[in-house]
């Protein structure tokens, strides 16, 4: 009878070691999945930390291509209106060369006139001209 007593007790004791075992390895668990769970918390923190910083930059990327494009808009209306007022100035010199051609035929004409009435003629138009460009 010692002796059975003596095996129970041994079963006993080897029953509550391996439930201690199990109790530590399933605390060990819990705790290692609680340290898993928080390193992934540092890792998608720090991600979320690295896509915030690329949205910034990507928009300061944007806002000076904008901002570029701008100017080089500006510029392109700038050269624009300067061809204009370019071709205008040309298109008027030419325009008055034209007319300076035109008189200058007349007073040509008036030179070369053979008759005082024919030279009256020439210089009366040219005052004509003077008075009335457009004529």
């Amino acid at each position: 009878a010692r002796n059975q007593e003596k095996n129970s007790f041994v079963q006993l004791l080897r029953q509550e070691f391996r439930e201690e075992e199990q109790h530590e390895r399933a605390q060990a668990m819990v705790a290692g999945e609680a340290k898993e769970a928080a390193k992934n918390d540092i890792v998608a923190r720090l991600l979320r930390e690295e896509v915030q910083e690329q949205e910034k930059h990507g928009q300061v990327v944007v806002q000076s291509l904008r901002e570029e494009i701008w100017q080089q808009e500006k510029r392109g209306q700038v050269e624009d209106q300067a061809r204009r007022e370019a071709e205008a100035t040309a298109a008027s010199a030419r325009s008055e060369a034209a007319a300076a051609a035109r008189e200058a035929r007349l007073w040509g004409d008036v030179v070369a006139a053979r008759t005082v009435e024919e030279q009256t003629r020439l210089v009366q138009l040219l005052r004509e001209r003077e008075m009335h460009p457009t004529a």
